[in-house]
């Protein structure tokens, strides 16, 4: 999560007085008034600039439980996705140098085993990166999201020989 962006879009509001990000615990702190602008306002914002919203914090046990389930299945996510690009490339290590003869189409068959982990593994940085430049903000996600589609398309162009050889 990127405290400035949060920061920056959510302090525009009309109504909010002030908003402190804690990157590490995930939260936001913001004080407005309920009568200018609505919690789910500030929600909406939030989800527009593509992160999530996960609702209020307080000593209601029952949202907090909510609350707690929520922030266990976004990490339960982000651990299949490293488990999902701990794997593949694993088995595109052992397919390069364990000898393993494939022929010539080996790169053909290493670009095809490739495709849908990177999709699936590189989708939240990229949601983040396209909502960050259409809210004109130029932050991580979007370098992320430059640096992977860089070395993602010379690997293809590598693969259909269209970046020279190596001879």
């Amino acid at each position: 999560m990127c405290s400035r962006a949060v920061t920056s879009a959510v302090s525009k509001m009309p109504g909010v007085y002030s908003v402190h990000v804690n990157l590490v615990s995930e939260t936001a702190d913001i004080l407005y008034n309920p009568e200018v602008v609505t919690i789910d306002d500030v929600g909406d914002r939030i989800n527009m600039i593509g992160y999530e919203y996960m609702g209020i914090h307080d000593n209601n046990s029952l949202n907090n439980s909510v609350l707690e389930e929520k922030r266990k299945t976004s990490l339960r996510s982000k651990v299949y996705r490293i488990i999902v690009g701990f794997v593949f490339s694993a088995l595109l290590m052992i397919l390069m140098f364990g000898g393993f003869d494939l022929g010539e189409y080996e790169s053909y068959i290493m670009l095809a085993i490739t495709i849908i982990p990177f999709i699936y593994v590189a989708y939240p940085i990229y949601n983040s990166g396209v909502h960050a430049l259409l809210n004109r903000n130029l932050n991580m996600d979007v370098m992320y999201c430059l640096g992977m589609t860089v070395s993602f398309l010379a690997s293809v162009l590598s693969t259909f020989n269209l970046l020279g050889t190596n001879a």
